[in-house]
């Protein structure tokens, strides 16, 4: 871009425009939060320890959930806000050939070691994981009684 284009552009253009783009996707944040709805996850506290143990005890944490791919990191701050006794919130998306999850937290709850008993990574406030599509609806029945076997 040239120079002296930016040098003599119009300020209040540029700050209009981003008032726009802000105006738009505060809208479309309003218009998924409009969807949310709360879900189980379950593991277990030595899952998350990254250790396996038949005796384990299962841990659930009900959280906040939204089906959406845009905004991902603004949707969960604002699902954490809205729901501040949640100690997470997860998006998710589906793709061509698999499920994108996506887990945020505000303060000390560390979501990369929840991401990391579904085969994913991140960091402490922003993490992530990959299914099949279709999961954890296809699995649930199998997927609890696993745990709830460990558990007795």
């Amino acid at each position: 871009m040239n120079i002296t284009v930016l040098h003599h552009a119009d300020a209040d253009g540029f700050g209009l425009a981003g008032e726009a783009i802000k105006a738009f996707r505060d809208e479309q944040i309003k218009s998924a939060m409009k969807n949310v709805r709360m879900m189980r996850f379950t593991t277990s506290l030595n899952a998350l320890a990254g250790v396996e143990d038949p005796l384990d005890q299962v841990v659930h944490y009900d959280v906040p959930v939204v089906n959406a791919s845009d905004n991902i990191s603004e949707l969960g701050n604002k699902m954490c806000k809205t729901y501040p006794w949640a100690p997470f919130s997860v998006s998710y998306c589906d793709r061509k050939d698999m499920r994108s999850w996506n887990l945020r937290s505000i303060g000390d709850f560390d979501v990369s070691e929840v991401a990391k008993v579904f085969g994913g990574g991140g960091h402490k406030n922003a993490a992530g994981f990959s299914t099949e599509l279709g999961w954890p609806m296809m699995h649930t029945e199998g997927f609890l009684s696993a745990f709830e076997e460990a558990a007795k």
